[in-house]
């Protein structure tokens, strides 16, 4: 027997309900059919699941190269808001990204120079808020900062001033 259009299969699953109600299990008819639904079962593909997607925008400048720029106050954050990726904004967006550990730690990166250069702006928190609250992605973002962090320089007081900040934000008012 096979099936090849969505109505034979329909017409199928009629008979089976039909039959199954009146026929002993030991009926050999019973136990075709009955292996039949159980191969169609195992067999018809699962529910669809979205597939990781790639990250437009990436890598990010190095914060040599965003110095470099020179840019300050809101010229720097127009070209953050211009260059981070939107995909990296939003909650659900984030958790469906396929991110290997250096494309995290250079959003990291990024994101700890730029509110380093910007004096913590409020704007880069929350637009980087989402890949540390990511449960995919928050705990490697969370080290890479760390990372960051506990280097020498500017951009590592910049990451540590960052990494209070996002950590505030992550607890919650009052916390």
């Amino acid at each position: 027997m096979s099936i090849h259009t969505n109505a034979e299969l329909c017409r199928f699953a009629a008979r089976a309900r039909r039959d199954f109600s009146v026929a002993p299990m030991s009926d050999p008819r019973w136990r075709r059919q009955f292996g039949a639904l159980l191969a169609l079962a195992l067999f018809l593909p699962g529910p669809a699941r979205a597939a990781p997607s790639p990250v437009a925008g990436l890598p990010l400048p190095g914060c040599a190269e965003v110095r470099a720029a020179a840019l300050f106050d809101s010229a720097l954050v127009t070209a953050f808001e211009t260059r981070y990726p939107r995909a990296l904004v939003g909650e659900a967006s984030v958790e469906r990204l396929d991110l290997d550990p250096g494309q995290v730690e250079n959003a990291a990166a990024y994101l700890a120079c730029v509110a380093g250069l910007t004096g913590l702006d409020v704007f880069v928190a929350e637009q980087g808020l989402a890949l540390f609250a990511s449960r995919r992605h928050g705990r490697a973002a969370l080290a890479a900062l760390d990372r960051i962090a506990r280097g020498t320089g500017p951009e590592a007081r910049g990451a540590r001033d960052y990494a209070r900040q996002i950590r505030a934000y992550l607890r919650g008012p009052g916390r």
